[in-house]
């Protein structure tokens, strides 16, 4: 519905908040200053909590504090699950503990929790009765912290939590709920949006982020008792801000409820900064779009697809199938139907809905027309179009779906249903009804109205039912007691059908009175009500007193002067006519009345002379029967004077010239008929009495009911924690999951020989690569490692195990296998001690590869030739003894030596190369072994001292495995050769 104002903000400039402070112990014991989140959740609340503490950013000066339904035969794994997401410490509530800014509590499994004094009190759930721990902690923190708290529902069944959120607004706190399409379940939140004072609507990141905003420096809390003030010392003020609200909109809000109105205008107050009602009046009257601002606080859409399904489907078995099936012939007029206070639409087209699948359900097309009407333009032009999110399918009753599909990411309404909807603007409290309706949907409208105007707004709904027409209500609305001629077709969906036709309504109850006690100019008046009040204007003028009775002489209704002629007689209070009319004209009246519902005809008597002294006169009186089908028989009585014209005399009945003895003879009668009056009252007594006695009954057995309504609470709240046991442990398998896929990944990943076992050697699991070392395979798992035989030379490995196990020590040694391989064997303990929870995990790492490559260095290192191996590209990648003790004394003084690890060896011989010719062929014939162009070079080359002249051998031999490259080796050859060889003499000959 729309028209319904929810709770607001604190405007600036009001009481201010206390500044946060660090919590410490002598806070804990007398009440904590901070400010505190309370949230409360139930069935798929986990998903919820997850997303909301994701997107929240670390609060070190509020504690946040969540109350679940939790079962109390599990230890909740609720603080496990929310650390995931948020940085603050979380902890599962105990006994008295204080609360801590910048923490997260979680409320114990199987307890009512309660804040007092800066502590959590914990009590055990009562084992029988409906428990609502969430209320019960909304409410203790509205007493404790006040304004300094926000409330959040979210997730879950059933109510818990509602009363908590009016106690929490009422102590002018925060109260926001998750949106209800994106809750897994909407029970709850929706319970809470349908009071009113919910501030923000918002899906659970969204709540993340309002919650931070609110929780600013600059965000005080709102202050309703403030507001609340000010409006007491200054009503005018109000009142002048509302007419000027009024004028602008076609809207008076004077009929809401005043906390309602109040609570939406702190939000502007608070939003323009203003600091008063007298400021943001001001404010009101020079800027035009501020109104509409104003206006579009004060007016929300709160509906959904199909909302209480279990009341529609109610009305679909009790109202809307008997009404098909009474309009089936060919001639039947179709059914109307009016949807009032639509909002967006969604109520409308349920409705459609359901009167087209209970048509299909019978076989029939029927043949109806829906009038959906709402105060507020924009939310009829959305409820035209007839598109709305995707998330809002899922309110959809499977068999309904069809009726919906999906256009550019939108749901879009079966046309079909469109064409049988007329959206119109309507104002429930100011425009005229309409009428000859089969039913009027008004549902959680009239909640946020006054007490006269839900009334005023329930005598124009029945005013446009026909007779046997049904009103359908919201859950939390009911009928007044004197409301008139209804019977109740199902209490609990709050069902009514109307049985006669009620009595015309007042032309002043068709004009909206001022509201809040505010004096307003008189809005517009519609064309038909103009109508209305010069038809009154005739009657007043040119029609005589009169009266309404029913056939019974019962007094309904008093035109005109009519009361002239009722005196009050003593003794008990009676609406029989008889009794309130003047003696001389009792008698006339009950003879006109008797031939009137007799023969159906206009009865008029002739002159009587009533009165006393110079007041006496005289007149006819004229009885009128009326009667409308399908309803109880009336009259009308009408006073003429004497001379005054009828506009049809009939049959005139001359009771006044009746003889003194039959005038005592009619006496006499009128006295018996009233003893059998009397006699018929204390009849009416006794069966009064026999149905109170058959009334106590009944509310025993609805208080028998009630219990079984409370076992099936008890059994949902069950239902609920079983969930939310269900959703935590489903959240630890995935971490388990999780885990599990990481260590198999991890090792499969290293390739390491790994057996893991338990406190009695059994082989858990273990990895390919140690399936050789210990002869494995995969039916082994669950045996003892000590049954199985192993490759390894390892004659402690069971010892070491057992010490592992028992003193949670690790042990690494080198062992050696069967085959000559190496392993560096690791024994390392996990897991928890005692109830055999103590497990062992070993690896072996080969590192035969490490013990080849030690001895391939030693054979280098033994060599007096200077050996490097070069990769591909010339980079030296190892070398001997001799190469790095001859480079490292050939370098030059204060520079490191040349030629080591991981330089080029041809870079330097090619910087030599120009002045060089040793370096250049040296370059050159490396250069075609690295290229595969030469399948060894070897030359001779000089290499001389300052101090002695040395030649060495050059030998390159090219690498083709793996690792393609070379081996150069350089031996000093000068003691060897002859001097007559060697190049170089005086002539620059060979010798």
């Amino acid at each position: 519905m729309s028209g319904a104002p929810v709770a607001g903000a604190a405007p600036d400039g009001l009481t201010q908040a206390p500044e946060p402070a660090p919590t410490t112990a002598a806070e804990a014991d007398d009440g904590f200053r901070g400010r505190v989140v309370a949230l409360g959740a139930s069935a798929g609340g986990l998903d919820a909590l997850d997303r909301f503490f994701a997107a929240l950013p670390s609060c070190p000066d509020t504690a946040f504090v969540v109350v679940q339904h939790l079962s109390p035969d599990h230890r909740t794994m609720m603080d496990d699950l929310l650390r995931r997401h948020t940085s603050m410490p979380v902890a599962v509530v105990e006994q008295d503990m204080p609360l801590v800014r910048g923490h997260v509590y979680v409320i114990a499994p199987g307890m009512m929790m309660l804040l007092q004094r800066g502590r959590l009190r914990l009590s055990p759930k009562p084992s029988a009765g409906l428990s609502l721990p969430i209320d019960a902690f909304f409410e203790s923190v509205a007493r404790e912290v006040g304004s300094r708290a926000i409330g959040v529902v979210l997730s879950g069944t059933g109510s818990d939590g509602t009363q908590g959120a009016v106690a929490l607004d009422a102590a002018g706190a925060w109260v926001l709920a998750q949106e209800p399409s994106s809750a897994r379940f909407d029970g709850m939140p929706r319970s809470a949006i349908a009071t009113g004072v919910v501030d923000r609507v918002l899906d659970p990141e969204a709540l993340a982020h309002e919650v931070a905003a609110l929780l600013e420096p600059g965000h005080e809390p709102r202050h309703a008792p403030a507001l609340l003030r000010q409006v007491g010392e200054d009503p005018e003020s109000l009142s002048a801000m509302l007419n000027l609200l009024a004028r602008a909109t076609r809207v008076d809000f004077g009929h809401y409820k005043p906390a309602t109105v109040l609570r939406r205008l702190e939000r502007r107050l608070h939003a323009t900064r203003a600091g008063s009602v007298d400021q943001y009046r001001e404010r009101l009257q020079q800027d035009p779009q501020e109104a509409e601002l104003l206006r579009a606080e004060l007016l929300i859409p709160v509906t959904a697809f199909f909302r209480d399904l279990e009341a529609f489907n109610t009305l679909r078995d009790r109202v809307l199938s008997p009404l098909l099936q009474s309009r089936s012939g060919p001639d039947a007029s179709p059914l109307r139907i009016w949807v009032s206070a639509t909002a967006t639409g969604e109520e409308a087209y349920t409705m459609a809905a359901m009167v087209d699948h209970v048509g299909e359900q019978l076989g029939l097309a029927p043949a109806y027309k829906i009038f959906a009407t709402d105060v507020e333009p924009t939310f009829l032009a959305r409820a035209s179009v007839g598109r709305y999110p995707l998330s809002a399918l899922e309110q959809v009753p499977p068999e309904h779906r069809h009726r919906f599909t999906q256009v550019d990411d939108e749901l879009q309404v079966d046309p079909g249903l469109r064409q049988h909807i007329v959206f119109a603007r309507h104002d429930l409290l100011a425009d005229p009804p309409f009428t000859q309706l089969d039913l009027v949907c008004c549902r959680n409208m009239l909640i946020y109205l006054r007490p006269a105007a839900q009334e005023r707004v329930l005598r124009r709904l029945q005013q446009s039912l026909r007779v046997g027409g049904t009103l359908f209500l919201g859950g939390s609305e009911s009928l007044p007691a004197g409301l008139g001629p209804f019977e109740v077709i199902d209490a609990r969906h709050k069902l009514f059908r109307l049985t006669q036709r009620p009595a015309p309504l007042p032309l002043h109850d068709l004009v909206a009175d001022p509201g809040l006690g505010t004096r307003r100019r008189a809005a517009p008046v519609p064309q038909v009500r103009v109508i209305d009040l010069a038809v009154e204007g005739l009657l007043s003028q040119y029609t005589p007193a009169a009266l309404v009775i029913t056939a019974g002489r019962e007094l309904v209704h008093v035109f005109g002067e009519g009361h002239a002629f009722l005196r009050i007689p003593p003794g008990g209070a009676t609406l029989d006519v008889l009794q309130l009319l003047d003696p001389s004209l009792a008698p006339v009246l009950s003879t006109l009345v008797y031939v009137a519902m007799r023969d159906r005809t206009v009865q008029v008597s002739r002159a009587i002379e009533v009165g006393q002294g110079d007041e006496r006169r005289r007149l006819r009186l004229r009885v009128v029967p009326i009667k409308e089908e399908g309803a109880a028989p009336h009259l009308v009585v009408a006073f003429e004077a004497e001379g005054r014209p009828g506009v049809h005399e009939g049959d005139e009945v001359a009771v006044a010239d009746l003889p003194e003895q039959e005038r005592r003879h009619i006496a006499d009668l009128e006295g018996e008929l009233a003893e059998t009056r009397a006699s018929l009252h204390a009849t009416i007594q006794d069966l009064g009495t026999t149905n109170e006695e058959l009334q106590a009954t009944n509310e025993e057995l609805m208080a028998a009911n009630e219990e079984l309504q409370g076992t099936n609470e008890e059994l949902q709240s069950v239902n609920e924690e079983l969930h939310t046991v269900n959703a935590e442990l489903q959240g630890k398998i995935e971490q388990l999951n999780a885990a599990n896929a990481d260590l198999e990944g991890l090792t499969q990943a290293g390739r390491v020989a790994t057996v893991f076992v338990d406190a009695g050697l059994s082989v858990l699991r273990f990895t390919p690569e140690a399936a050789p070392l210990f002869r494995l395979r995969a039916s082994d798992i669950g045996r003892r490692l000590n049954d199985l035989a192993h490759t390894l030379d390892y004659a402690d490995l069971f010892a070491d195990l057992e010490q592992a196990l028992a003193r949670r020590e690790g042990r690494t040694r080198e062992v050696r296998a069967h085959d000559g391989r190496e392993f560096l064997a690791t024994v390392l303990p996990y897991g928890e001690e005692g109830s055999g929870g103590s497990k062992a995990v070993m690896t072996f790492v080969d590192i035969s590869h490490l013990r080849n490559a030690e001895e391939l260095q030693e054979v280098l290192d033994a060599q007096p030739a200077h050996l490097a191996v070069l990769d591909a590209d010339g980079t030296i990648r190892r070398v001997n003894r001799a190469w790095r003790s001859f480079a490292a004394a050939n370098a030059a003084p204060g520079q490191a030596p040349g030629h080591g690890l991981g330089t080029s060896y041809l870079a330097p011989c090619d910087a030599a190369a120009p002045q060089d010719e040793s370096a250049r062929r040296a370059a050159e014939g490396l250069r075609a072994v690295l290229q595969g162009r030469s399948p060894g070079f070897v030359c001779l080359y000089p290499c001389h001292a300052p101090d002695e002249e040395r030649w060495f051998l050059m030998h390159a031999t090219p690498l083709t495995g793996r690792r393609p490259g070379a081996v150069v080796s350089h031996l000093n050859v000068t003691g060897w050769l002859d001097a007559r060889v060697l190049p170089g003499g005086p002539d620059g000959s060979p010798r």
